[in-house]
């Protein structure tokens, strides 16, 4: 509308300003005769935004006669979600506790469908506008019984406890990232208030941001730049002078509370918020006076009930702490013990949930090895270990836990409808998919495995220690490689210990303790496409198998990975390699990836080409200026090398072998080889430039900033070396 449009509509139309069509209904009840009636087909956040509330008001004076409730698609012309229309008549009298029919058509997504539903004579509902305005805003909530309306006769949420929006940024580029893409010691944990959060001199503080349906604990993706108390978010100021962030609520951040996502795709979720966290706008908090009333609400708030209230308190699924303070709450002191109990358990089970994957920063080691301590007397040789059998133990677990969080939140869900009297309106139980905690699966899981090997070879993970080990320290702040026996103090090595020449070792507090398994020293690990050469990722990667779950078991279990991975091959290694060439960084990418921020991958690939002439991966946080030209140097340079040997070795078959099929095989790989160094070639041409330029990063900058600048040379000019980089770099 223009801005005279809008003058207009303020002066003459004040009820109903918010949209034309909303006028229109206006304009038509002020044409309508005493006892007259009118019918419209609308969109229908009339009948409940707050927007609305005054129109609404007015229109309930007099007598909805009937209405169709129609909602998405009822125009096969006019298709998604945005457009929700209702039909309606009404009449130009006001006769008290009239009682209207409605239709609720919402489940079909057609107009034949909603047709066949509306003649079928299901759906039916009867309602007074009286029952209206019992819920604040009077929404037009038709479908509710005189049980639901009774409800809202109680307290709000809002009377007991403090829904707070949080921090708008202005600019979430500049200020939130994943945690796994900064300096882990940047990044202030369990901060207890700003004063000391401040005094951490930390500059990174986790976040709640929404996120995906998930119930209980969980979704905590984000850190935030707060930096001395936030200095720069406080400042930063437009090119028009005006401040573009919302610091708001300031004094409640790193409070514990309990936290949601404002824009949901379905029902409400509600999580437990740690001591430490900060709150964004799409991931509010709720703030209760003590943990024991906090559990409670916890519970309360993620019971069907609220849902199904929240539905008609803000049917758009925007479940800002608006509509959610004006959810009915009842505080039941006889029950509140046995409540926080069970959604002890609950927080308990899904935070054990959420740590178990590389997304959660309280991750400590894969699931497929942290299941053998406690299964023990399962495995018969504790130092030799079959995959197959750790992993049954994990699924074990899992469905252990699935179950057990189903039936603590169907036990929820009675107690409750208990409290609230709607037993005859809802049912306890819960349906599998609204269950939070994931059930094990094998593929997920085995690329899980793979993902946590890599990290081993990189230093982010050890088999010798728990939880993150290298995220932005130089590689020899925690390991170092014996150069020669030597004796000493401190992390070189405990008094009169001797260190053999070439083994790794990680610091210790009192000394050094050999690595079981080394992580790679130049932080370059190769994919090839055949087992050239002897430190490649699949070599590797036996290896590690060796150390984590013993040697004698190292064929079966790359007969169980290959299976779980079904990748072309004719061989497990083969198979293998063929994920590792074709498919780990696309998995990679998708596991470090949220909603909203795309896709940030800790392990970059380089990546030559169509041709699979040249792969490798480098992680991000041991990445310095001599790490490409060492790419090149040590790797690519060796690659061509390779390719010319195996061209000459192909040639000699072709020349000497009197075996046709021979000379074919050798023919035909010949000239895959030559394409594979024509790629390499090309390939180096653009990695030089590179080179020379000794790119350095900033991992405060982001991955995304750091993807493009490791690709940009002195001269300002874009090399793509990197995979994906296009949809990497894109804004989301």
């Amino acid at each position: 509308m223009s801005d005279r449009l809008v003058e207009f509509l303020k002066v003459k139309y004040a009820d109903s300003k918010t949209d034309l069509y909303s006028v229109f209904i206006e304009k038509c009840g002020a044409m309508c005769k005493k006892h007259g009636y009118r019918a419209m087909i609308t969109q229908h956040g009339w009948m409940f935004l707050s927007s609305f509330e005054k129109l609404r008001n007015k229109l309930l004076r007099e007598d909805i006669v009937n209405l169709v409730h129609l909602g998405a698609r009822a125009f096969d012309e006019i298709s998604g979600e945005v457009v929700q229309t209702v039909s309606f008549v009404i009449r130009n009298t006001n006769i008290k506790l009239y009682r209207a029919k409605y239709v609720r058509l919402l489940n079909a997504v057609s107009e034949k469908g909603k047709e066949d539903l509306f003649l079928s004579t299901n759906n039916r509902y009867i309602a007074t506008k009286e029952n209206f305005k019992t819920i604040s805003g009077m929404p037009v909530a038709y479908w509710f019984s005189d049980s639901f309306f009774r409800v809202f006769t109680n307290q709000k949420l809002s009377d007991v406890a403090k829904p707070r929006q949080g921090l708008a940024t202005g600019d979430n580029e500049r200020f939130l990232r994943l945690w796994s893409e900064v300096d882990m010691n940047k990044i202030g944990y369990g901060m207890g208030s700003r004063q000391q959060a401040l005094q951490s001199k930390k500059k990174w503080f986790p976040c709640n941001k929404g996120g995906t349906f998930r119930k209980w604990y969980g979704n905590y993706d984000y850190v935030v730049n707060w930096e001395k108390d936030g200095i720069e978010i406080r400042n930063n100021y437009g090119e028009n002078g005006k401040l573009k962030s919302r610091p708001q609520n300031i004094d409640y951040y790193y409070k514990e509370g309990m936290t949601w996502s404002t824009i949901a795709s379905g029902s409400l979720a509600m999580r437990y918020s740690p001591v430490g966290h900060m709150f964004e706008t799409k991931g509010a908090v709720c703030f209760a006076d003590n943990k024991e009333q906090l559990y409670y609400l916890i519970g309360l708030m993620n019971i069907p009930i609220v849902s199904y209230v929240l539905s008609v308190l803000s049917p758009t699924l925007d479940f800002h702490e608006g509509p959610l303070g004006k959810v009915p709450t009842v505080i039941c002191k006889e029950k509140q013990d046995e409540v926080n109990a069970i959604v002890n358990k609950l927080i308990e089970n899904s935070k054990k949930d959420w740590d178990s994957f590389e997304n959660s920063w309280n991750f400590k080691r894969h699931p497929l090895l942290s299941v053998i301590p406690r299964n023990l007397a399962l495995f018969d040789d504790i130092n030799d270990i079959d995959i197959a059998e750790s992993y049954t133990c994990w699924e074990n677990e899992c469905n252990e836990r699935f179950n057990q969080l189903k039936a603590n939140e169907e036990e929820l869900n009675r107690i409750f409808i208990d409290i609230y009297g709607l037993q005859d309106e809802l049912t306890s139980e819960v349906e599998d998919k609204d269950v939070t905690v994931r059930k094990a699966d094998l593929k997920r899981d085995i690329k899980s495995l793979i993902s946590y090997a890599v990290g081993c070879m990189f230093g982010r993970y050890s088999l010798d220690e728990e939880g993150l080990i290298l995220a932005g320290q130089p590689f020899e702040s925690h390991f170092f490689e014996a150069s020669a026996p030597r004796c000493g103090t401190g992390f070189a090595g405990a008094p009169g210990m001797s260190l053999p020449t070439g083994e790794f070792y990680y610091k210790t507090q009192d000394g050094a303790k050999k690595c079981s398994f080394n992580p790679d020293k130049d932080n370059i690990i190769p994919i090839t496409d055949e087992e050239y050469l002897e430190d490649d990722m699949v070599s590797r990667f036996c290896t590690w198998l060796k150390v984590a779950f013993g040697e004698k078991s190292l064929e079966k279990n790359l007969e169980f990975i290959a299976k779980a991975l079904g990748n072309k091959g004719d061989t497990n290694r083969e198979i293998i390699r063929n994920y590792f060439l074709n498919d780990f960084f696309k998995d990679h990418c998708n596991a470090y990836s949220v909603t909203g921020s795309g896709k940030r991958p800790i392990y970059w690939l380089f990546d030559s080409g169509k041709q699979n002439g040249f792969k490798a991966l480098v992680y991000l946080h041991r990445y310095n200026a001599d790490t490409i030209g060492n790419v090149r140097v040590d790797y690519l340079y060796r690659m061509q090398r390779v390719y010319e040997s195996e061209i000459g070795r192909m040639q000699d078959t072709i020349d000497n072998s009197k075996n046709s099929r021979e000379v074919s095989l050798a023919t035909k790989r010949k000239e895959k080889l030559q394409k594979q160094l024509k790629e390499c070639r090309e390939y180096d041409e653009k990695i030089g430039h590179l080179a020379l330029s000794r790119i350095e990063l900033d991992l405060d900058d982001g991955m995304k900033v750091n993807y493009r600048k490791v690709q940009t040379a002195a001269d300002g000019k874009f090399y793509e070396i990197l995979a994906d980089s296009k949809n990497i770099m894109a804004k989301q």
